[in-house]
């Protein structure tokens, strides 16, 4: 398996009176160990770096409402969460588990949480990866897969559900590269992770089970086949509302030009891709990235840490080391093409007629198995720098080498540290939004249009930072919003019905305005104040239920009536019959975990 030194046994013979060496482990077979201090130091320090990074959001009580990254202090369970409505299932069922997980905590500590665990389930996972070498290879590797323009970039896209995702791939890599019998006890711990990637996020999802499943071709076929079968069955969520949304499985051409990877730094869009940057938002670029020196001193590390992949093959693991870059090469391929006009067209044509296209929209997702081989890479670099100092000079200058290899990533992004540089910072929910959520459960409000009909948000008391709407998330009920975008000059088509009627109609006839609500399923109007965008037309909305400071919520005239509205939604049986053989398949791949361990001697890493 490994060529590495310290993993060998020694052929010669045993002093006298000592115990023979232990015979060499079955060829290709992980050589299994007790937990180690070393995996301690790599979870303590990926926490310390999950500190750093949120201070200002971890020392208080706030939310850090940013982009699509929206948590509010309780979150209603609506059948929107698992799809039943027919809308785009990228937070399916995602949001589903947010709002169970706001009757047990509030969302603001919710989202701590999540954050906290994305960092250091990334940092170990990384490390684990590199188990069999020295802790300083495991630190480098972590540090860098943490602390990359990836993770900062989606994080201020507020893409908090596909970091999710992104942590979980070496997990998946660890547990598939430990499989060797293929029995269902050794691919559970598989299946675990690819239900916890697909169930925050479609991508992270099918990054997550093509990984899986090169890692396992080559070593075990039944193996591979068992994942595959359970990957797709545990993404069954998403997978099922999406073929039944409106406009079924593909997306559109459109959000391949709006999403597609930008020309971040002087280096171009190849450049920007090789070194993990140019994400579709640039109010979300890293900042200095623009200058020629800093663009190159990055990419000498991306080269540098490709290099140390060709160490790692030697002297970790070929198999696994290829599956990784295999999917990296993918995911590159993917990103450029969309993200360079002379090939667009090609990406735009599978998004648009392909079925599953839709994960194609947006390229810089696709750059994070390169974060990961990089990651791996730099790490295998660090540890041989470390090994061969080591050796000749001594334990002082390996942890003096430690300590650069960790410094590296850090100082090339400083602006990752507190709390992104102060854009994950804490808001708080205006106490009227929580009044004027009593007053529509009060009046049970059947549908409620939501102005200024944007999809986007700067709230005053949010600093201004964008985000999209948060009151689809706060309110109970069905809340009409604006779903068509534009970003970067380009217009994303939305996919909800009721959406492009009432913009057609804010755009036409006023007298017609309250007719559409109605025939919409309208009957209460939230308008958001001191929030830009198209308002409601000059026509009485009706009785004013309530006027705030942040909201004024209005309830449709007496006399116009708000039709029971039939969406194209999937069938709900079919919905819940894929969540509910999802969740059997994933506890009971929990089980066989457990199981496992209560029957033979693990290696926890």
């Amino acid at each position: 398996m490994s060529s590495d030194p310290t993993m060998t046994f020694p052929a010669t013979h045993a002093p006298p009176g000592s115990q023979p060496p232990p015979p060499p482990p079955p060829a290709g077979r992980p050589v299994e160990r007790r937990p180690s201090r070393d995996s301690l130091v790599v979870a303590i320090w990926s926490l310390l770096l999950a500190v750093v990074a949120f201070a200002p959001l971890l020392a208080s009580r706030g939310v850090a409402l940013r982009g699509d990254m929206v948590f509010v202090p309780r979150q209603p369970l609506k059948g929107a969460w698992l799809g039943l409505d027919g809308w785009v299932a990228g937070a399916v069922p995602a949001d589903f588990l947010v709002a169970l997980g706001t009757v047990v905590a509030p969302g603001d500590l919710l989202q701590k949480v999540a954050l906290v665990v994305i960092v250091v389930l990334a940092g170990t996972g990384a490390g684990a990866l590199l188990s069999d070498l020295s802790v300083v290879a495991r630190l480098a590797a972590a540090t860098f897969y943490i602390w990359n323009p990836f993770v900062y970039e989606r994080l201020l896209v507020g893409d908090w559900t596909f970091l999710v995702g992104y942590a979980c791939l070496p997990w998946i890599a660890w547990a598939a590269r430990r499989v060797t019998t293929g029995s269902i006890g050794e691919v559970a711990p598989v299946v675990v992770f690819l239900a916890i990637a697909g169930w925050t996020s479609p991508v992270g999802g099918v990054l997550g089970l093509v990984l899986a499943v090169l890692v396992l071709a080559r070593r075990n076929g039944r193996a591979a086949l068992v994942v595959l079968l359970a990957g797709i069955v545990v993404n069954l969520p998403w997978i099922i509302p999406g073929l039944f949304r409106p406009g079924g499985p593909t997306g559109s051409a459109e959000s391949v030009e709006a999403f597609a990877v930008n020309a971040e730094t002087p280096l171009g869009v190849i450049g920007s891709a090789l070194t993990l940057g140019g994400v579709w938002d640039s109010a979300a670029y890293v900042p200095g990235r623009d200058n020629i020196v800093v663009a190159l001193v990055a990419l000498l590390l991306t080269l540098a840490a490709l290099a140390g992949t060709a160490l790692a093959a030697r002297r970790w693991d070929a198999g696994t080391v290829g599956a990784i870059a295999v999917l990296a090469v993918i995911g590159l391929v993917i990103a450029l093409l969309g993200g360079l006009e002379a090939t667009r067209s090609l990406i735009e044509s599978l998004a648009d007629d392909v079925p599953g296209g839709a994960v194609l929209a947006d390229g810089h997702v696709w750059l994070a198995p390169l974060a990961l081989l990089l990651a791996v890479g730099f790490g295998a670099l660090a540890g041989l720098v470390a090994t061969e100092v080591g050796e000749r000079a001594g334990g002082g200058l390996v942890a003096l080498i430690g300590l650069v290899a960790v410094a590296i990533p850090i100082a090339l992004l400083p602006s990752l540290a507190l709390g992104l540089g102060g854009e994950l910072d804490d808001a708080r929910y205006p106490g009227d939004w929580w009044t004027a959520r009593q007053v529509l459960e009060e009046r049970d409000a059947a549908g409620v249009l939501v102005l200024p009909f944007t999809a986007e948000r700067e709230y005053e008391w949010n600093d201004q930072r964008w985000s999209v709407d948060a009151a689809r998330n706060y309110f109970p009920g069905d809340f009409v919003t604006e779903d068509q975008r534009v970003v970067n000059g380009v217009t994303v088509p939305g996919t909800d019905p009721r959406a492009e009627a009432i913009r057609e109609s804010l755009e036409g006839n006023p007298d017609d305005f309250l007719a559409t609500l109605a025939d919409n399923g309208i009957d209460h109007v939230l308008i958001e104040r001191n929030v830009a965008g198209p308002g409601a037309p000059n026509v009485e909305l009706g009785e004013r239920v309530h006027r705030g400071g942040q909201l004024v919520v209005f309830a449709l005239p007496d006399d116009v009536t708000a039709a029971d509205v039939d969406l194209d939604a999937p069938p709900s049986l079919l919905v819940i019959v894929a969540d509910v053989l999802a969740a059997l398949v994933a506890l009971g791949a929990v089980a066989a975990w457990v199981a496992l361990g209560r029957t033979r001697r693990t290696e926890v890493v």
